[in-house]
């Protein structure tokens, strides 16, 4: 009776056993004939520099297949609408739209473009700023403890960090944990005329950690411009105007990023991060990019006492003219 017995659960934990093999040789297939992106492996293997600060680019990013389904975003008409119209944006202007905090879009995305959306998904979890902590190491703690204005912050901490849209401040009402992340869609619409920069020589606003681009750029677009460049500033004096800005004559070219297809570039945001887009002219295509970035609800730095305030008043009078002559140019229109 006993043999019996144990014959029959012997027999049932074969076929278990085989049954859990199918299934896993089943979904071994799937995960290698979909191309299963291990994002965080991605990033973590990238050679970080420090220098002239803090970045990482990392060629052929996403998996063919991958890059090709994200790419058709910007075919699409249901993301196309969401540009709005381009023809009153101008030259060589930014136009972009959220991907991942409209309700409509998530749908429609994670209907019709599922593998995107999900990988984008990873630039809003605690799991990628571990992985910034891998790649940059402790000089992160101190951005971390002014970001969030959490003195005692640690790499211990990452895991508490709050990663919704609504503030976290259990840790005291000074404080707040919470990373803001922003994931757009985006382009340069198409350069006519003299040669001009969508944005000149700058560093990211005060509250960011993080600036991250992935290019698509077209198969079809040979044109100069568009590459990114880094910059640092000369006789390491930094020196800035309208907050954010810097001059050409205060700068010195560091580093220049292609702008290529499939590539990412993501950076650490600081004082010291001065990037630029190359100058296009008479372009008649679209630059292609989605941008991720990732904010604290505190500056990280100031940049008060770096500001040049004789450029300052010099950008104001110029203001004030522009505003005059639009003025003067209306009235006599009419």
């Amino acid at each position: 009776m006993y043999w019996k017995t144990f014959l029959i659960y012997f027999l049932l934990i074969e076929a278990l056993s085989i049954k859990f093999c199918v299934i896993l040789s089943c979904l071994m297939y799937v995960l290698v004939m979909k191309g299963y992106f291990d994002i965080n492996n991605k990033l973590s293997s990238a050679k970080a520099f420090d220098y002239p600060f803090k970045h990482i680019v990392i060629e052929n990013f996403l998996p063919e297949e991958l890059y090709l389904q994200a790419e058709g975003i910007y075919s699409d008409d249901f993301f196309i609408k969401k540009f709005g119209d381009l023809k009153n944006k101008g030259s060589n202007v930014a136009a972009s739209f959220n991907l991942l905090s409209d309700p409509e879009i998530i749908e429609y995305g994670l209907e019709n473009y599922n593998e995107t959306f999900q990988m984008l998904k990873f630039f809003k979890t605690k799991e990628l700023h571990k992985t910034l902590y891998k790649l940059f190491g402790d000089s992160l703690i101190e951005i971390y403890k002014n970001g969030t204005n959490f003195k005692n912050f640690s790499s211990d901490y990452y895991p508490l960090l709050n990663m919704d849209e609504n503030g976290n401040n259990e840790f005291g009402s000074e404080s707040d944990l919470s990373i803001d992340t922003s994931i757009k869609c985006a382009i340069n619409t198409p350069s006519f005329g003299n040669p001009k920069s969508v944005r000149d020589i700058h560093i990211d606003n005060p509250v960011k950690l993080f600036n991250s681009l992935i290019y698509f750029r077209l198969k079809e677009d040979d044109y100069s411009g568009g590459d990114l460049i880094l910059y640092r500033f000369k006789r390491n004096k930094i020196k800035l105007h309208n907050r954010v800005y810097a001059s050409h004559k205060d700068c010195k070219i560091s580093k220049v990023i292609p702008y290529k297809r499939n590539t990412l570039v993501l950076f650490i945001n600081s004082l010291n991060s001065l990037h630029g887009v190359v100058e296009r002219a008479n372009v008649p295509l679209v630059r292609r990019y989605i941008n991720i970035s990732g904010s604290f609800r505190f500056n990280q730095f100031e940049v008060s006492k770096y500001q040049d305030k004789k450029k300052n008043l010099l950008n104001q009078i110029d203001g004030i003219k522009k505003k005059f002559d639009k003025r003067i140019f209306l009235s006599n229109k009419n």
